[in-house]
């Protein structure tokens, strides 16, 4: 079920000297039994790794909402390796260990030496990280989301934390969708997978000296995404099991559209497996739980069926009762405190290269650049599916706005031809309309209902990415993760001329991170202009500015998130 030990030199510490003697490994007693870590001496912290946290989601399982465990280990139960990564589709899967279909369990780190030193009765704070990918790819194992980093931040600057890291399933392993998901209450599994982790962390975080009334929930991306649709779950039901969210690059709003679940891939599954024999729905689910693992999944990945964004959350009446933008309009969401933002750049990461025609080229000016420009940006918007391909009348709507809308200094004499400028429309429309745009309408909901929000632009190009990508997406985390070294990068973000100066724009957003998870607030000296936004950069580490530029494009987005996204 778990990989072996040599698998946490790759997972958890590279270069890290972890101590598992008998005298000093850490045993924790939760609701299942006792279950043993072990203790890194080099960091001074207790690595609790591939706990379960709910019943493998397999045979009979498979396709249902996450069970709780309901079985006790004698003895101890060894928490030392991670557990395998979700059964998922895409470069980041590949890289993995191991995949398995066995996958629902968690890590936890903690500082020794603060744990020891705290009160007995005031636990420390504790922040549940959910990894990215799309929903189709990732892992809490990735080398690149290692908490021992943050943690060993935390405890220098006198504000130590404990932090958790959970798996969920991916793709249509966890989020099947059609008909026959919604009527039988099993549609989006993988943010029930997470919701089963948050209350098994909230029933046992204690047993590790975590406050269960200090934890953050806090997710990149799809992970994002995934705090957001826990704002706004059950019609914005608060279930007390978080008390702040952070949310990097994405936000309730999904970057999807969630007008109509994919039934087409469902019946191509199902009728390929020949499960699709009878109008029940429950009949269908349980003979897709019957094919075997090898089957089901050779099937999928020879019919094309692990593209990106075919399996996604949907609007199921239960878990996620309406649009996300329905319930922020209503209040219809938990109101607890937020940090959220952005990277400058994000539509140079989210663009389909293969829309772009290169090919014409007459170095700018001229009515006929702009008649180039103006048809294969309607060209794009009007195929690419995220969040939905948009009527040509939006279109043309959102060229008026995009053709004059300046290009950023940083681009300038980089970005020359009429090819160049035409992509940087076009991932400026993708950037606002899948992330930026959701950001700021998050921002602006949670002030309209007078809850803390602290909403942040990250503007720093990394150490190995081009200058013609800018800040893109993903960008940040490792300056987040305080990750100086790199670990899980081939190339190290925070390295190279410029490393003195991405150090301290890490160092600085770190400790911002950290200020929020331990008070679920910022301080003047961390936030000295709330109605602001802060933007980290390497000119100035942080500064503010207003959150208004650029507007027209957004406000415009942000009044079709219902009638053209579905979201």
């Amino acid at each position: 079920m778990l990989f072996n030990w040599n698998a946490l030199a790759f997972t958890i510490l590279a270069a890290s000297r972890v101590e598992a003697g008998h005298n000093n490994a850490p045993t924790v007693d939760v609701t299942n039994g006792t279950i043993t870590g072990v203790y890194s001496k080099e960091w001074d912290q207790d690595f609790f790794l591939g706990i379960p946290y709910a019943q493998p989601p397999i045979g009979d399982l498979r396709f249902r909402v996450p069970h709780s465990l309901n079985t006790t280990w004698n003895g101890s139960e060894l928490a030392t390796q991670y557990a395998p990564a979700c059964i998922g589709y895409g470069s980041d899967q590949i890289s993995y260990p191991e995949i398995s279909e066995d996958c629902l369990y968690l890590n936890i780190v903690r500082p020794t030496t603060a744990v020891r030193n705290s009160s007995p009765w005031v636990g420390l704070p504790v922040v549940v990280f959910i990894h990215g990918g799309g929903l189709h790819q990732g892992s809490a194992s990735d080398e690149r989301y290692n908490l021992t980093y943050i943690v060993d931040r935390s405890v220098k600057i006198n504000k130590p934390i404990i932090a958790v890291s959970i798996n969920y399933r991916l793709s249509i392993w966890g989020f099947i969708t059609g008909d026959e998901a919604i009527l039988t209450g099993n549609a989006n599994l993988g943010l029930r997978d997470q919701r089963l982790a948050l209350r098994w962390i909230h029933e046992n975080i204690l047993e590790f000296r975590g406050d269960e009334q200090k934890i953050t929930i806090w997710g990149q991306s799809a992970g994002a995404f995934s705090v957001g649709a826990h704002l706004t779950a059950y019609g914005g039901r608060d279930d007390k099991l978080f008390h702040g969210a952070i949310m990097q690059s994405g936000s309730p709003v999904y970057y999807g559209s969630m007008r109509d679940w994919n039934k087409t891939a469902f019946s191509i599954v199902s009728e390929g497996m020949s499960c699709n024999t009878t109008g029940d729905a429950e009949h269908v689910l349980q003979c897709l739980r019957e094919v075997s693992f090898e089957d089901l999944n050779s099937f999928i990945n020879e019919t094309d069926l692990i593209r990106p964004g075919l399996w996604q959350p949907v609007v199921d009446g239960d878990f996620i009762q309406r649009h996300a933008s329905e319930q922020l309009a209503t209040g219809w969401f938990v109101k607890v405190p937020i940090l959220v933002g952005a990277n400058s750049d994000e539509g140079t990461a989210l663009v389909d290269g293969n829309l772009i025609n290169k090919t014409f080229d007459i170095g700018g000016g001229g009515s006929e650049w702009l008649i180039f420009l103006k048809e294969n940006f309607i060209k794009v918007l009007e195929t690419f599916p995220v969040p939905a391909p948009v009527p040509a009348g939006y279109v043309t709507r959102l060229w008026n706005i995009y053709q004059y809308q300046d290009i950023p200094d940083s681009f300038k004499g980089i970005w020359s031809s009429a090819s160049d400028y035409y992509t940087l429309k076009a991932n400026a429309y993708y950037g606002d309309a899948i992330i930026i745009a959701p950001r700021r309408l998050t921002c602006q909901t949670w002030e309209k209902y007078s809850v803390s929000s602290y909403c942040y632009s990250f503007e720093v190009v990394p150490n190995g990415r081009s200058k013609s990508d800018g800040a893109t997406h993903f960008d940040e985390v490792a300056f987040v993760f305080n990750n100086q070294n790199g670990t899980g990068y081939q190339t190290n973000p925070l390295g190279g001329e410029n490393a003195e100066t991405f150090v301290a724009v890490s160092n600085n957003m770190t400790d911002t991170w950290i200020h929020f998870i331990t008070k679920n607030s910022l301080d003047l000296d961390f936030y000295p202009e709330p109605a602001s936004i802060a933007v980290f950069s390497e000119a100035n580490i942080r500064e503010f500015k207003g959150d208004y530029y650029p507007s027209a494009g957004i406000d415009l987005i942000n009044s079709w998130n219902q009638e053209v996204y579905g979201r």
